[in-house]
């Protein structure tokens, strides 16, 4: 759920009885047959002629893994894939009863012969994880769930040498709440663990005594996660060091110590695990940002190969499992997901340098703190498909390990700004779209939409239109929404406009009740911030009147409050229906939220909006274009391509979609029932999901009535305002209010201080 902490948060903070196969052989059609991958296909585009520059190009081949494969945590050994692939058991078609469990096979392709095999095959209740030595034979690990007892047990079985599975051996830990998770194998046959205590146990196998633990180490740091093989064979753990830094800590067997830390550096964020070096470089991994990244032990730096969005390849898509002998990579793409068959298409993955076309696309920049999923899709889908741009992303929320100092973030983009680099396209989510407007930086994105030949403002949801406009321009457009506001009781709180005035009378008339679930200063003095304190901005005349009566009175209902939350052992809900609480404020981006508060308030539910503003419209992707580029026509042509693959139902929208069309078929889908057939047969109907508080029963929720829809689209109609933030102003108003909730200044002291610095820095701003 999207809500009001979680914006502030980042904002301020930011796998037993069949025989192994020796080798790899051709399957059965039915199961794999032999086939001959096809052409390579170079996702990056064709070459015709080049200037003799060598970019790293990548190329996809079709593999057939057969079916249910679930090859995206593939091993690679000596030219062979090693993955699962999950086999449905069904119904009985006599008793009509489920099935146990799922057939489970280890599978083995190998690259040059095009084909794979099944090396063993598995059905039972738990699902085994599957992880190939270098000489072939593999380990079964297995983690199972005690509902009972509320813990976990871990499971080893090792292939012996006639082929057989050994007997399960459970691993034991330090505490009944420990758990292992990760597992790795060397090339000695050596098993590594780690798991939830940051411990690290090594675990020999042999036919005659089984499984020995060969030692266990003590957690040096905390969140050990990966294992990773060094190229002389030393298995490292990944964690992070005292100073927040990711290192590689490598394991002395012999010694059974630590050896000397591998410092990645800080800000490092994995979205993979890691892969053997080559050259001088000790390791390779992707990192959460695009990048391919490599360690360089002899500069000991941590260097970009290469960027994942320059390959119009997704990193989310993409695993390189191996490095060649000609220092290419080779991994597995996840292709197009069937939904009526429910397999997963998978392609042969190389990247390598290549000869540069010599005639190249018009280069867009695109400027985010961190780029959403769909933007993401957007970007790579573009970047594919237009003649004549392509996108470089720069995500500057990267340099962050938690997004806790934006106003580190804005200061080198404002600097890039008054060196005259301002992105043609930037995402406008996370940064101040109402300061970049009144410099003139952002251009007004009606024009484009009036001056488009098939494309106009009535394909777009109007409410959500007027609501991001900034004094009547609409210099950044929301690509979806998700509504904040007050929830109250209808027949607690009325349905009169909410405004900070009311608020002050209903908190009179029910002294026992907070004005918001789990109230304090500081949380009322976060929603002033991001929805009111523009109020007392002229940014055209370059003034602000935070010391006017009213703002002094915002500071003095703030220091109302407590100034730490009073638990009371209720929910929201319990507070709400017995009056200790107004309104809770939550955000709308379905109807399921409707239907909750509905069920459990009784119907008795009114949207209050925010005091003052009304409901207002946040967005994870709310672009922007620049005034001053000199390729409005290509960022333009950018912005259309989403809005036009989203009214196609291409893409992932959360909340709201922004085209008329889209919001037409997502609203069909909420009206329209889900149903399932039971073992029975029967047609059933099925519940959406569901929401529940505490030890309370949860709510499930169905289709929308046409009162939902009726409802939900007085909410959009009656949306005001999009949220923009300045972080500044947030900033400021949060440092000065700490003497003022300490009691050491009044509201009026406070406010006057709050005036000269504000003061200041919008003067600056202009």
């Amino acid at each position: 759920m999207k809500t009001l902490s979680r914006i502030a948060a980042i904002f301020l903070v930011l796998a037993m009885s069949l025989a192994l196969f020796a080798s790899c052989k051709p399957a059965a059609d039915d199961t794999g047959a032999a086939k001959t991958p096809g052409a390579a296909n170079s996702t990056g585009g064709e070459a015709v002629q080049t200037n003799g520059e060598l970019v790293w190009t990548a190329q996809t081949a079709p593999i057939d893994l057969g079916k249910g494969a679930q090859a995206y945590e593939a091993k690679y050994y000596d030219g062979k894939l090693y993955y699962q692939g999950y086999l449905e058991t069904g119904f009985d078609p006599e008793t009509k009863e489920r099935l146990g469990g799922q057939t489970i096979e280890l599978r083995c392709y190998d690259i040059a012969n095009a084909s794979y095999s099944v090396l063993y095959s598995y059905t039972g209740q738990d699902y085994p994880q599957f992880y190939v030595a270098s000489d072939g034979r593999f380990l079964s690990f297995t983690n199972q769930w005690d509902d009972t007892t509320n813990t976990s047990a871990t499971t080893l079985a090792f292939s012996k040498a006639d082929g057989t599975l050994s007997e399960p051996f459970t691993v034991p830990v330090s505490s009944p709440n420990d758990s292992w998770y990760n597992c790795q194998i060397d090339a000695e046959g050596n098993i590594y663990l780690t798991g939830s205590s940051d411990e690290v146990a090594v675990y020999s196998y042999a036919d005659e005594t089984g499984f020995t633990l060969v030692t266990k180490l003590t957690p040096k740091y905390r969140y050990v996660s990966s294992i990773a093989m060094l190229p002389d064979g030393r298995a490292a753990a990944s964690a992070f060091n005292n100073q927040n830094e990711m290192v590689l800590t490598p394991i002395n067997l012999e010694a059974k110590t630590w050896g000397e830390d591998i410092v990645f550096g800080s800000n490092i964020n994995m979205s993979s695990g890691f892969i053997g070096g080559s050259g001088d470089y000790l390791l390779y991994f992707s990192s959460h940002y695009q990048k391919m990244m490599g360690y360089n032990s002899a500069t000991k730096t941590l260097d970009e190969i290469f960027d994942w969005f320059d390959l119009d390849m997704d990193t989310n898509s993409s695993k390189l499992l191996t490095v060649l002998d000609d220092g290419s990579f080779q991994g597995i793409y996840m292709g197009n997901y069937d939904e009526l068959t429910h397999s997963q298409s998978y392609e042969l993955l190389t990247v390598s340098l290549q000869p540069k076309p010599a005639h190249e696309k018009t280069v867009l920049t695109y400027a985010t703190l961190q780029l959403s999923e769909d933007q993401r899709v957007a970007v790579l889908e573009f970047n594919r498909t237009n003649p004549d741009y392509r996108i470089k992303v720069t995500s500057y929320g990267e340099e962050l390990r938690e997004m806790s100092d934006l106003s580190a973030i804005l200061l080198k983009l404002n600097t890039e700004i008054i060196a005259g680099h301002f992105p043609d396209i930037i995402d406008l989510t996370y940064f101040p779209a109402a300061v970049y407007s009144a410099k003139g930086l952002l251009a007004d994105m009606y024009q484009f939409i009036d001056a488009d030949e098939e494309f106009s403002r009535g394909q777009l949801l109007e409410p959500l239109l007027k609501a991001a406009e900034i004094d009547g321009k609409l210099v950044s457009l929301p690509l979806s929404a998700t509504i904040m506001t007050y929830i109250g009781k209808k027949s607690v709180v009325g349905d009169e406009p909410l405004t900070y005035e009311r608020l002050r009378t209903l908190m009179a008339k029910y002294p026992e009740a907070a004005p918001v679930g789990f109230s304090t200063k500081s949380n009322l003095l976060e929603m002033i911030a991001l929805t009111a304190a523009d109020r007392f901005i002229d940014r055209a005349a370059a003034t602000c009147s935070f010391d006017s009566e009213e703002f002094i009175g915002l500071l003095e209902l703030c220091n109302s409050l407590p100034a730490e939350y009073q638990d009371s052992g209720l929910t929201q809900s319990e507070m709400m229906n017995s009056v200790k609480a107004l309104y809770v404020q939550d955000s709308i981006y379905d109807f399921t939220t409707m239907q909750f508060y509905k069920k459990t308030w009784n119907d008795d539910i009114v949207f209050a909006g925010l005091p003052d503003v009304g409901n207002v419209l946040l967005s994870d992707a709310n672009v922007g274009i620049s005034a001053k580029s000199e390729h409005q026509d290509g960022a333009w042509a950018f912005v259309r391509s989403t809005l036009k693959n989203q009214a196609d139902g291409k893409g992932y929208v959360w909340g709201f979609p922004i085209t008329l069309k889209a919001f037409d078929k997502w609203l069909e889908e909420q009206t329209t029932e889900n149903y399932t057939i039971d073992e029975n047969g029967e047609q059933v109907l099925q519940s959406r999901g569901g929401r529940g508080e505490g030890n309370n029963d949860v709510v499930e929720f169905y289709a929308a009535s046409p009162e939902d829809v009726a409802q939900i689209m007085a909410v959009l109609e009656s949306t005001t305002k999009m949220l923009n933030i300045d972080g500044k102003v947030m900033s400021i108003l949060q440092e000065e209010c700490g003497p003022l909730f300490a009691g050491q200044k009044t509201a009026a002291e406070t406010a006057k201080i709050i005036q000269s610095r504000l003061s200041i820095y919008i003067a600056e701003s202009k």
